[in-house]
């Protein structure tokens, strides 16, 4: 029985330019997601919040509005996100 861990990878996403950033992006993937494509590639989070909080601003305004990609895929300007993140400023515990 093979005992190698298998190679886990933290990313940030690019928040360059003006790309599309899906809610993983944005929120960040746990490290005990499970069935996702990517197993082993999990990404730090932009804002840090839960995804029923996420949503939650999104419907009050506090958060940008999604970009339609499809029927079953949205995304979010990095702009916006950047924008968010600047406008909130980094909170301290």
């Amino acid at each position: 029985m093979d005992d190698t861990k298998k190679e886990e990878r933290i990313m940030t996403a690019d928040m360059s330019g003006d790309a599309f950033l899906r809610v993983d992006h944005v929120l960040g993937t746990k490290a005990t997601a499970q069935g996702k494509k990517n197993k082993g590639v999990f990404y730090r989070p932009i804002f840090p919040v839960s995804k029923s909080r996420w949503y939650q601003g999104i419907r009050q305004g506090e958060y940008p509005q999604p970009v339609r990609l499809s029927r079953k895929c949205s995304a979010w300007k990095s702009s916006d996100i950047r924008a968010l993140v600047e406008r909130l400023g980094p909170t301290e515990a």
